[in-house]
């Protein structure tokens, strides 16, 4: 059985292991972000509730908007406001 510690550091490594090979560092990290972050959604979803999935890969989508500087804050926040998330 593993801890959590371990099953975050054998996700992490099959990641790496299963990503796509790339000659540019810059391609690879992408890679590797991409599926890592597919792998988080598959994992998550898999103990959510249908009506809870639609909701996590939407508030997903936004971190990762806000990590590139892709999306307005206040009118993020402003939708939860207005759905009460």
């Amino acid at each position: 059985m593993f801890t959590k510690t371990q099953f975050s550091l054998v996700t992490i490594l099959v990641s790496i292991s299963t990503v796509l090979v790339a000659d540019n560092i810059a391609e690879r990290s992408r890679n590797i972000n991409s599926y890592f972050t597919f792998s988080l959604y598959c994992n998550v979803c898999r103990s959510l509730f249908e009506k809870h999935k639609l909701l996590f890969a939407v508030l997903l989508s936004a971190r990762i908007l806000q990590s590139k500087g892709a999306i307005n804050m206040v009118r993020l926040t402003d939708l939860q406001k207005q759905i009460n998330i």
